[in-house]
């Protein structure tokens, strides 16, 4: 995770240099691409750190190392790699977007004492998603995790849901988009889809069902 935060680091620092004219050197040497018209284009002062599982967490560590990121936004966000970590000092705003049958007790439990800590902190978890819902593998696989779980969230339903938090809550915490009239309507439409709070879930032993033969 740390490399990750080192990396990101890194590449913050490289955006913030492009969009002051600095002459970035391209690896790609056979690309003429001009990074410098890029100048003063980049805006460098709406800037959030998003993840999704293993980068949720780097996201939250992210905000609590750098205070140029704005906000934070933890997708289905994976906590192991913070159970070494001291409690993370965050002051900026917090979204996490949970799925239905990914989160452990202990994952849980991590996620709630952020959820609860002093600030603006909002939870969502949308029912009946795996943890494959926050990205575009339902689209070309189809669903393939918790087969016990018959009846799924549409694939679609599911990541506009997840956008439109996300939209709302960038909206509230930091200006931008200045409108998201859409985000809002899609989310009353589908409120009853999610909760505003965690849920426990227990998964199943497939094999004990007898579904497989081995």
């Amino acid at each position: 995770m740390k490399v990750r935060h080192r990396e990101c680091t890194k590449l913050l620092n490289t955006l913030l240099e492009i969009n002051k004219g600095t002459q970035i050197k391209n690896v790609l040497k056979s690309s003429s691409f001009d990074l410098r018209q890029f100048k003063n284009k980049i805006n460098v002062d709406k800037i959030i750190s998003i993840g999704f599982s293993f980068g949720g967490a780097t996201a939250l560590y992210n905000a609590s190392k750098d205070s140029r990121y704005q906000a934070a936004v933890i997708l289905d966000g994976w906590m192991f790699p913070l159970k070494s970590e001291p409690f993370l000092d965050i002051q900026q705003p917090l979204l996490f977007i949970n799925s239905h049958t990914f989160h452990n007790p202990a994952n849980l439990n991590s996620i709630s004492k952020y959820v609860h800590s002093k600030g603006v902190r909002q939870l969502y978890t949308l029912k009946n998603t795996t943890h494959e819902s926050p990205t575009d593998t339902p689209y070309i696989y189809g669903y393939w995790l918790d087969l016990v779980m018959l009846k799924k969230m549409d694939a679609e339903i599911a990541l506009n849901l997840q956008c439109s938090l996300v939209v709302k809550f960038l909206r509230d915490m930091i200006g931008y988009p200045s409108d998201c009239d859409n985000a809002q309507t899609f989310f009353k439409e589908h409120n009853d889809d999610l909760v505003e709070d965690v849920i426990s879930y227990t998964k199943v032993n497939i094999r004990k069902m007898g579904i497989f033969p081995w």
